[in-house]
């Protein structure tokens, strides 16, 4: 292959830059049939850019020579920025991509300690987690930095990284089915020098992206030939514009959400400057990571702030739904507004209801089973019938008993609104719009969440 360069380098030149060491670990195509002797990187080059990258941004995480920020840069990315630790490699990138005419930034910067501070459309992060002291942290730092597409070639347990943790084929063959992230003794054992820190399996990825941290859509994974290792590519749900209706259980969310749906809802539609929702994406919080979708102009994203009281996050910074608002360009929310009694009498009627007809729909299956089992005297039968039936009177979820509890209690639902709107507040985010839909009068009175506080005393 006939590659120019920027016309200062002959090929003595690019002969003498070839005998400097640490260039041996990727194989970049120079001038003059000449390469720098490490791995070849085509088959990952491709799966990495098999959507294009013109016209994006790119930053590579480790990028060490600057295999995949040539490639990047060759494609027609409108920027490239190569992130490094090592010196040397800079100053070796640097020269390469003079000696190749390309405009490619490289840059000394520890992931672990520094921050990129903007976002790009495509980082990658290959083969560098393994390294890092905590690859937790790391990951939320990548994902906050992603605009579009993160990219990770990740160590596993592979024939290449299962040897260095002595683990056996079969052992590892187990372990690889499951969610496990496998914590290695680092390079100060003395056992085992020269083994990595953490190597994850597929599963484990794949719960960290799409099920803890709900900002991707799609997230997909690939094996590739270099050291058995798997690559992942893991693609942002955007939205032009979220809205997020929102509420405590049973204070007409659906109800509000298909009124907005139909365009039934004018006083909604304007004081949100959305003149038409019916192309609009709804979203339930508990739908978020089975639904592929990867960019939406629009996404109606259908809220329970009760939602991690009742769950392990217990605040809504800690909840993973809600990852959602950090990668929308804009965001309104639409809270529901009701009087406790009325949030009690519709839980009542609404989804309390519902899961009692639902129980004693499994309990009249449950009943004929026990009616046709032979060897059994009929008074037994009709003592199991009657347990059956009183248990599915009674057998309400927990968290639902425990909410309509709470709505006996006045301040105890303020206090619920009130912690909300202060998480809306301290959001660092573009929210164009913060509306109180007041469900008080009967139909609905949209006015700003800074009024709130007075206008429920009225």
């Amino acid at each position: 292959m006939n590659i120019k360069n920027s016309g200062d380098w002959s090929k003595s030149r690019i002969e003498e830059f070839l005998g400097r060491p640490g260039l041996k670990y990727q194989k970049i195509e120079l001038p003059y049939g000449l390469s720098t002797p490490g791995a070849e990187r085509k088959e990952t080059c491709d799966l990495i850019f098999s959507d294009g990258v013109e016209g994006k941004s790119v930053l590579d995480i480790g990028s060490y020579l600057g295999y995949f920020c040539i490639k990047a840069a060759e494609r027609g990315a409108s920027r490239v920025l190569g992130w490094e630790i090592n010196e040397e490699s800079i100053d070796n990138a640097r020269t390469i991509a003079e000696i190749k005419g390309l405009n490619i930034e490289y840059v000394k910067g520890d992931i672990e300690k520094d921050d990129p501070g903007e976002k790009y459309d495509l980082v990658l992060c290959l083969n560098l987690l393994h390294h890092m002291k905590d690859p937790i942290a790391v990951l939320d730092k990548l994902i906050r930095i992603t605009r579009e597409t993160l990219v990770l070639e990740v160590a596993t347990l592979g024939a290449h990284d299962r040897r260095k943790l002595g683990l056996s084929r079969f052992r590892s063959s187990i372990i690889s089915g499951s969610p496990a992230v496998i914590v290695g003794r680092g390079a100060t054992s003395k056992k085992l020098s020269g083994q990595k820190k953490f190597f994850f399996t597929e599963k484990a990825l794949k719960n960290l992206l799409l099920y803890q941290r709900n900002s991707f859509g799609d997230v997909r994974f690939y094996k590739t030939g270099f050291k058995d290792r798997f690559l992942v590519i893991a693609k942002k749900r955007r939205a032009g514009h979220l809205v997020v209706v929102s509420g405590p259980t049973s204070s007409g969310k659906t109800t509000l959400i298909k009124s907005m749906m139909s365009n039934s809802c004018p006083a909604v539609s304007e004081k949100l400057g959305v003149g038409d929702f019916s192309g609009w994406l709804h979203l339930g919080s508990s739908q978020l990571n089975s639904v592929s979708s990867v960019f939406s102009q629009g996404i109606i994203l259908h809220y329970d702030f009760l939602r991690p009281y009742g769950r392990s996050a217990k605040t809504h910074d800690r909840d993973e739904a809600l990852d959602i608002l950090k990668n929308a360009e804009k965001i309104s929310f639409l809270t529901i507004y009701s009087d406790p009694s009325k949030l009690r009498k519709q839980l009542m009627n609404g989804e309390i209801l519902r899961k009692k007809k639902g129980l004693k729909k499994k309990a009249k299956k449950i009943v004929k089973v026990l009616l046709d089992l032979p060897g059994f005297r009929l008074v037994r039968k009709i003592k199991a019938v009657e347990y059956v039936y009183s248990k599915a009177s009674k057998d309400i979820p927990g968290r639902l008993t425990a909410i309509l509890d709470a709505y006996e209690d006045p301040g105890k639902v303020y206090g619920w609104y009130r912690a909300w709107f202060d998480y809306i507040g301290g959001l660092k985010l573009n929210v164009l719009h913060n509306l109180v839909a007041d469900t008080r009068r009967g139909s609905f009175s949209v006015y700003p969440a800074s009024d709130w506080e007075a206008d429920r005393n009225k």
